[in-house]
Parts: structure tokens; sequence; C-alpha cells
């Protein structure tokens, strides 16, 4: 593959350390890159395995660090959080581990959708209605990938407590 400013070929391997210069990436996702970026199989497979035992590409690292993020900043649940971990090709041992960890507790899930419902809820302003913010953090919640149960009981039951931390 040629480099953008010359036409001289761009190993496989400088290509990949362009690519984790970026992001990092799991070891599915970087192949998948490299191989649609025009390296043969050989090539990408060598590449990523010397990265990993450089320590460069570290899929348990890294799944550990997306879940931690996305449950962090992005409020997300866990049906939502396993189809974005699976999608970047993490192992479904390293998958349930991320889940386990931020989800394992019997009020992990509901504590995280209520951080989220309360974040969005602040956004609310002045509206007045009740029943139309109480339904607008239900189908929030469900899209972030939280259980219908947890979705309703944070969004229902614990309405007013919600809107309380918004305001804080």
């Amino acid at each position: 593959m040629a480099g953008p400013r010359h036409n001289k070929p761009v190993s496989c391997y400088d290509q990949a350390c362009r690519l984790l210069a970026r992001r990092a990436h799991s070891k599915a996702e970087l192949a998948a890159k490299l191989s649609a970026r025009g390296h043969g199989a050989e090539s990408v497979r060598e590449t990523v395995a010397k990265l990993a035992e450089l320590g460069y590409l570290d899929d348990a690292a890294y799944c550990a660090d997306y879940a931690k993020g996305r449950v962090a900043r992005r409020g997300v649940g866990p049906a939502k959080l396993r189809a974005e971990l699976t999608r970047k090709g993490f192992d479904m041992e390293l998958v349930d581990r991320a889940l386990e960890t931020h989800f394992g507790g019997e009020d992990d899930e509901r504590a995280a959708a209520f951080a989220a419902a309360a974040r969005k809820a602040f956004g609310f302003g002045a509206m007045d209605d009740s029943e139309t913010m109480k339904h607008k953090l239900y189908t929030f919640l469900t899209r972030r990938g939280f259980s219908s149960t947890t979705a309703r009981v944070v969004a229902l039951d614990d309405f007013a407590r919600v809107m309380k931390e918004a305001r804080r």
C-alpha cells in the first residue's frame, strides 16, 4: 500500500503503528483494518502477533478501559456494552469479565442507570409535564442498554430522586 504523500509502499507493521498511535484497538479490529487496507492475511497475522508480544496490543486492558469509559462517560447499560464489545471483536470471556466488573453486583445496573438518568434529566430544564419526562427517561435508558425493569424502576419509581439529583 502506498503512503499518503509518497508512492513507496507502507509496511503492514508501519500501518498498524500509525493506527495504534491514534487510539487503542482490539486485535480483531486492527486485523480487519489492516486487511481492508490491502495487506495480506499472513502479514496481518504476523504484525498483530508481534504488536501483542511487544505489549502494544492488549485486548484485556483495552476491553476493561473501553468498558469503564463507556459506563462512566456515556452511561451505557449492560446490553449495549455487550453489543459494543462484541462488535469490537473481544473474546466473550473478556466481555463477560467487563460486564461482571461494572454490572456484577445486585444494585450496579440500577446505580449506573440512575446516574445516566440524572445526567439526562439535567437537560430537561423547566419542563412541567412529569409524565413526559418519565417516558423520555424510560426510553432513554432502554436505548442505552438497560433492562426494561431497571429503566422502569429508575424512570418511574425513582423519578423524584432522579430529578433532585439532576438539580444539584
